[in-house]
């Protein structure tokens, strides 16, 4: 499956890490999101050195693990299927790439869920930027 999703434009990639990773919150949740992944490509080297490498980077985007909601959708529909409400990812997704969106979250190259009941082991290593929607963002 990730051959097949290597071989995705970019903005389509980004508007699937945005369903998997937010689709649940209002446009401001996404866009922060995209952010994240736009502020990691900036930087490069480790984090990956585009779009592509950033998102499919294993371990990075827990909606890419095997048996999430996206990759399950994925692999019975095809990496050409639409989920549903996918237009929003896909047009925060258009719009973040041609640089039209300010970054919500200052800067961040890491995320996670409110919901956590443990913080990840980066967490308090790094300064919080903002708290959109359901996620928490790091720098």
């Amino acid at each position: 499956m990730r051959s097949e999703l290597r071989k995705l434009n970019g903005k389509r990639l980004l508007a699937l890490a945005l369903w998997g990773e937010a689709r649940g919150e209002f446009p401001e949740g996404k866009v922060a999101v995209a952010h994240v992944i736009l502020n990691r490509a900036a930087i490069g080297g480790w984090y990956g050195r585009s779009i592509t490498g950033v998102i499919l980077k294993p371990g990075h985007f827990s909606c890419f693990n095997d048996n999430t909601v996206l990759m399950k959708f994925l692999e019975t529909s095809g990496v050409d299927a639409t989920p549903e409400h996918f237009d929003v990812c896909e047009a925060i997704a258009d719009i973040a790439l041609k640089g039209l969106t300010n970054d919500p979250t200052g800067g961040a190259t890491h995320y996670h869920a409110v919901t956590m009941e443990q913080l990840p082991w980066w967490a308090p290593l790094m300064i919080q930027t903002a708290r959109i929607g359901g996620h928490i963002f790091y720098k």
